[in-house]
């Protein structure tokens, strides 16, 4: 989501949905460990700002350390005075943000083994330069001037725009104690109107405007992901887990359902060395006491359930399905409630936590 004011990235802000080069995120591509909304957003920003037009354009401004000491990188202050936008952060709370973040230390471009993150001290010296010399206003056209090219070339794109009431501005900035950007020694009305204003262009080529205006942070949340979300794409990450309860209960399940009720293909000496993943051990388990009834009202109950997950906008959720070892009925019944959400369209991952470790 990007917004500007003479620099500033605010709380009106358009959205440009494009992927324009590769970004820092390619240096974790083979990792394992998921990764942070914050790096996912940085990974985002990092491919959407245009940075090469950005810094040409303030460089032209930037003091050339030829009198006093050699100053910061225009690119690197220039993404530091992003980071302190997008998060809220004060001077000093960007520096420390920073200092214990790798992921914006990479963003930044910073080595903490050689390198000093830039001190507190140079944010407003940079924040006065791009005021001083109206600079925000030709980032702006930059910008404007990036989706004109992008048009040009075929690319689809939409540009998402959220505006807001006068009224709902002024208490959202008064419940955080922050002036606005742009409002200097100024009433906080005469920054919003000024954002307004210098904003007018990106509002009038939006695709879609959203009025904000007495939405909480979970209204504007399901109006975006329903606008942005892929046709087909689930809205929630489902897993269904097998395990045992004699190793413990998933310490990460929303839902978990006891099967010790079913009978024991433990005690079938023909079925004792199988899995509930083989079809001999899958039929006893089914079509005794009631195993295939439960299935189908179980995975009913779950219907509701992922729906009101659904709309609480919970990403992921973890339904644990339990017997005693992790072996025989859970893992049969794991596999038959993911193959009936699948037939309903859902997108389901089955793990079994404790086949194999008898």
């Amino acid at each position: 989501m990007i917004s500007a004011g003479k620099g500033h990235f605010s709380h009106q802000f358009g959205v440009v949905l494009a992927r324009r080069r590769g970004s820092f995120a390619d240096l974790e591509a083979s990792g394992q460990r998921r990764r942070t909304r914050r790096e996912r957003f940085l990974e985002q920003m990092e491919a959407i700002v245009p940075w090469r037009e950005w810094v040409a354009l303030i460089e032209s401004h930037y003091p050339d350390g030829r009198r006093g000491r050699r100053p910061v990188g225009c690119e690197r202050m220039l993404r530091m005075y992003l980071l302190q936008v997008w998060f809220h952060l004060s001077d000093e709370a960007c520096e420390d943000a920073v200092l214990d973040s790798r992921a914006m230390q990479r963003f930044v471009g910073i080595d903490m083994m050689s390198e000093q993150v830039p001190d507190a001290t140079t944010l407003p010296k940079f924040r006065h330069l791009l005021e001083g010399e109206g600079l925000g206003e030709g980032m702006l056209a930059e910008l404007v001037s990036i989706l004109d090219e992008l048009h040009e070339s075929g690319l689809a794109y939409r540009v998402l725009f959220l505006d807001c009431d006068d009224d709902d501005l002024v208490k959202r900035y008064e419940s955080v104690r922050r002036p606005h950007p742009l409002q200097g020694d100024r009433r906080l009305l005469d920054g919003i109107q000024e954002e307004r204003e210098l904003l007018k262009t990106l509002r009038t080529r939006s695709d879609i405007l959203i009025d904000t205006s007495g939405y909480s942070v979970h209204d504007l949340a399901r109006k975006i992901r329903a606008l942005v979300a892929d046709e087909g794409q689930s809205d929630i990450r489902l897993t269904v887990m097998s395990f045992g309860f004699k190793y413990g209960l998933p310490l990460d399940a929303d839902n978990v359902v006891d099967v010790r009720f079913l009978p024991n293909p433990y005690w079938v000496s023909e079925l004792r060395h199988l899995t509930g993943k083989d079809l001999p051990v899958a039929n006893f388990v089914l079509n005794k006491a009631g195993g295939q009834g439960f299935v189908e009202r179980y995975t009913a109950l779950l219907t509701d359930i992922l729906q009101g997950y659904t709309r609480e906008l919970k990403p992921f959720v973890t339904i644990g399905i339990g017997c005693t070892g992790g072996k025989h009925r859970s893992v049969a019944i794991a596999e038959a409630i993911s193959e009936r959400l699948r037939a309903g369209g859902r997108a389901v991952r089955t793990i079994h936590r404790d086949l194999g470790r008898e």
